[in-house]
């Protein structure tokens, strides 16, 4: 009996220690990417629900507010993703100076090319770009102006990291159809444009890359459908795969983690991405058939998983009480021995989630805190917002 009492006592004395030590978000975020047991599961996603937001900021974010939607954010994510500047935006349309039509919604913007476009007129475009990679030299006044941003940026988001450096590795110029046709017709000048590009880009992270601004990258590049990939695998060996490597070696000689982004069934390119380097992948697309009970046991102990709540039907359509539920089994099963940081599998909390949802969602994670045996356990019902007590 005695005995009995002296591990419950040393359990419940360790789970107390362990939420009070001093742990940043920056400290949360970089334990589980360093694959290190945190306090708990750091939250990382796009916030762009607006009746989530206006209740953190305590009123409604207006248009092109970005420091409200940082300062919002920042009370219930550890790690945000980088935004769109100018959001959130003024519903409407714009019209670009090649004829693109650019189309504005709330959060978000696509461009439309113009109708009349030709193979031919793509070919003219991809040539002028090709130049004006090859002359790029980062300039000291837009370095200037970049940390300015930075500085101002970080400053909003308090202790929450905010990813400032986001990068597509470039692949195949203009749609998905105009890319393929381009690269069936053109094989050697899309090369050239893809490797002149992202010698730019590698020009840029040498700039401004910085741990202190953000220990943390994100390359986004969606190369699946929601069954299968887009391109054939060779294809992306041959054009993408290199690149990514390129720019993981580069961010992680500056001390930088790179999170890969892309939507749809990425199974059959999980282990390259791996190979080039990756520190983790986001966001795991419940929808298109991955699963984060199959990702842990197969990549848990080489990638940490950046995603993989389903957004779906659990996060969108589920009750808050089903919501806590599958909370706790998708903590317990994917943050077993650490190597998770949560977020939804369709890569942003948004206005198809209830508000009920998606705080019943980070309730629940602020409540589950790592123990010495690296398995998750709840605190109870009596937290408070941001895991406070």
């Amino acid at each position: 009996m005695i005995y009995l009492l002296f591990l419950i006592t040393r359990n419940y004395v360790n789970i107390i220690g362990r939420l009070h030590m001093s742990w940043t978000k920056r400290d949360r975020v970089l334990a589980v990417l360093n694959r290190e047991i945190p306090d708990r599961v750091p939250i990382f996603d796009l916030l762009l629900n607006d009746d989530v937001l206006k209740y953190f900021y305590r009123k409604p974010i207006t248009v092109g507010d970005e420091e409200a939607w940082i300062r919002a954010s920042s009370k219930c994510l550890d790690l945000c993703h980088p935004a769109i500047k100018g959001m959130p935006f003024e519903p409407g349309e714009v019209l670009l100076p090649d004829g693109t039509r650019r189309v504005y919604e709330r959060w978000t913007f696509w461009n439309i090319p113009p109708k009349n476009w030709t193979l031919e007129d793509l070919v003219e475009k991809i040539k002028t770009e090709i130049e004006e990679y090859e002359a790029y030299k980062p300039k000291p006044e837009d370095i200037k102006a970049y940390k300015e941003h930075v500085k101002r940026i970080n400053e909003w988001a308090d202790s929450m990291v905010y990813i400032h450096i986001g990068i597509s590795a470039a692949f195949l110029p203009g749609t998905i159809e105009q890319g393929i046709y381009l690269y069936t017709d053109y094989p050697k000048l899309v090369e050239r444009w893809a490797r002149v590009r992202d010698k730019a880009t590698l020009q840029w992270i040498e700039a401004v890359a910085d741990p202190a601004d953000s220990p943390v990258a994100i390359i986004w590049n969606d190369i699946a459908f929601k069954e299968n990939l887009i391109y054939p695998i060779s294809l992306l060996e041959k054009l993408l795969f290199p690149s990514i490597y390129e720019f993981c070696h580069s961010l992680h000689s500056k001390g930088i983690k790179v999170i890969f982004h892309s939507d749809g069934n990425v199974s059959k390119a999980m282990d390259a991405l791996i190979s080039c380097g990756i520190d983790g992948f986001n966001p795991l697309e419940i929808s298109a058939g991955m699963d984060y009970e199959s990702f842990k046991g197969k990549y848990g102990d080489k990638i940490v998983l950046v995603g993989g709540l389903d957004a779906v039907e659990i996060l969108s359509f589920a009750t808050p009480e089903i919501v806590i539920s599958e909370t706790k089994r998708f903590l317990e099963i994917a943050g077993k021995g650490g190597g998770l940081i949560s977020a939804s599998s369709s890569g942003q909390l948004d206005n198809s989630m209830p508000f009920e949802n998606i705080m019943a969602y980070f309730k629940t994670v602020w409540r589950y805190i790592y123990k010495d045996d690296r398995k998750l356990y709840s605190l109870g019902e009596d937290f408070g917002v941001d895991g406070k007590l």
